[in-house]
């Protein structure tokens, strides 16, 4: 192990001045958000998804909206905001527990009960760095539960509405910079029923996951004939947004002796600045809306462009045979089988 510690690396000390906001990018690309239908999910008041609901509504004037969370309460600030600022867009609260197949499969069949074209999805929801170590309803380590495996299942529920707009759905899968952590391996995501729990570990295996469900969503619809806009989106680090609520004083220092357990020393440009919370749904939006994105699909966007397999940080991220074992492990788990 490198002699480097979690405290001799700056992390997030300064804002990035080239990062626009959210409304500035759904400004920027409103003919794409009009007369659409959005599905957005973790969307609770101070998320970086409601932040791009409010964004969408307010400058790109969509159809419907559903926004996707736990608690209604939560979200009822921001329809408040929404119906505020674009009376004519029709937001719809949709109940949504990630760690619940039934209540995806519930959230999904009211969604498609309500429309039958999905234009663009953005998974949102997730949490972050949970210091106990915790179980869905289904027995899966929350992280991977959560952020990863739900949107799985969601996504697959509503793809019939969303090839129903192609050329023109975009799937946006939130993810960030914390896949570089450590490798996944598929057969440790439980940590032997918590025995040998990590967070930072945890929080990594969900976020390659996403990575590489975005890979093989686009690989597998491209083999079915259908033009996909499927791409991983990490929003930057965002210390206002609600994700940051249960962490511990010194969550970084895990993450830095966690990474180092696997690498020989952290990288001179692991710091991603701060941002703040209008900031934080830009780059996401970008992978949602900009038309330059095509024929990037199922790529990890960050700091607002695609960045390309052989610039990524990691080969766990960009290996199409992990990716493949993934979807059929994640079908096992949820009993169903897509694409």
């Amino acid at each position: 192990m490198a002699a480097q510690t979690a405290e001799a690396v700056k992390y997030g000390t300064e804002f990035l001045k080239d990062i626009p906001t959210g409304p500035e990018v759904v400004e920027r690309h409103s003919g794409a958000v009009k007369d659409t239908n959005i599905v957005i999910s973790g969307t609770s008041e101070g998320s970086i998804g409601a932040e791009a609901a409010k964004a969408l509504a307010a400058n790109g004037r969509p159809a419907k909206m559903f926004l996707l969370a736990r608690t209604e309460s939560k979200v009822a600030p921001v329809i408040e905001t929404i119906k505020k600022t674009n009376y004519s867009v029709g937001v719809i609260f949709v109940q949504l527990d990630l760690m619940d197949f039934d209540s995806i499969r519930k959230a999904a069949a009211s969604v498609l009960a309500q429309t039958s074209q999905i234009h663009i999805l953005m998974n949102f929801a997730g949490i972050f760095i949970r210091p106990e170590y915790a179980q869905s309803k289904h027995g899966v380590e929350q992280h991977f539960a959560t952020n990863h495996l739900g949107h799985f299942l969601l996504t697959n529920l509503l793809m019939p509405a969303m090839i129903a707009t192609w050329p023109h759905a975009r799937i946006v899968q939130l993810s960030s910079s914390g896949h570089i952590i450590c490798p996944l391996r598929l057969d440790t995501i439980n940590f032997d029923d918590g025995k040998t729990y990590h967070p930072w570990e945890a929080y990594s295996h969900a976020d390659s996951a996403c990575v590489l469900f975005a890979r093989e969503l686009s690989r597998r619809l491209k083999a079915k004939g259908f033009k996909t806009g499927v791409f991983s989106a990490n929003p930057g680090f965002v210390p206002d947004s609600n994700l940051n609520n249960h962490l511990p004083p010194d969550h970084m220092k895990g993450a830095f002796e966690k990474y180092l357990e696997f690498h020989e020393s952290v990288p001179d440009d692991i710091d991603e600045g701060v941002l703040s919370l209008e900031q934080g749904p830009a780059t996401p939006l970008i992978a949602a809306l900009d038309s330059v994105l095509a024929g990037w699909e199922g790529k990890y966007v960050s700091d607002g462009k695609v960045v390309d397999d052989g610039e990524m940080k990691e080969s766990w991220v960009v290996d199409d045979e992990l990716a493949r074992r993934l979807w059929e492990m994640d079908e096992d788990l949820v009993g169903e089988k897509f694409l």
